[in-house]
């Protein structure tokens, strides 16, 4: 089975996970700085098993891996579209369709992060102070004293 890893380089590799007489090992198919679909071929080609594609770009779209091909120009300004959407902003019906229209043909799937929208737009700054609110949330919860305690298992009958 592969796998995608992050390396502190800033370099990223698809593994492959295998059984042998020692127990599991990986081993790596490939080493990129971007994900592209040569990168996939190669480590389809050196995998003993085959790589899940959806899977490894999927797994690159949680990890921010770098993609061939897309342009950062344009993410930078669909970014600054959707804060202004998340803020209030409107567009007309006929350019919310052909906006429609050309993110279906991208054949990605959504990522599901709805609640991230308003953050899109946010500074560093904004970030920040939220993190510090949350971190402060978390040193006000009562702490338990003694830990967890579990129910005892009943024998099984």
């Amino acid at each position: 089975m592969a796998f995608l890893v992050s390396r502190r380089s800033g370099r990223y590799e698809i593994r492959e996970s295998e059984h042998t007489d020692k127990g599991p090992r990986a081993r790596t198919l490939v080493t990129f700085r971007e994900l592209s679909p040569e990168v996939l071929d190669r480590a389809d080609a050196r995998s003993r098993s085959g790589v899940d594609r959806a899977a490894i770009r999927a797994k690159a779209r949680s990890l921010g891996v770098p993609v061939a091909g897309r342009d950062a120009t344009t993410d930078t300004l669909a970014r600054q579209l959707l804060a202004r959407l998340a803020a209030g902003s409107t567009v007309s019906r006929p350019v919310a369709a052909l906006l429609a229209e050309q993110l279906a043909a991208t054949g990605e799937p959504p990522d599901g992060l709805d609640g991230a929208l308003e953050w899109l737009g946010a500074s560093a700054v904004q970030r920040g102070r939220a993190l510090w609110d949350l971190l402060e949330l978390a040193d006000a919860l009562p702490v338990r004293d003694g830990g967890l305690c579990f129910p005892p298992l009943a024998p099984a009958a």
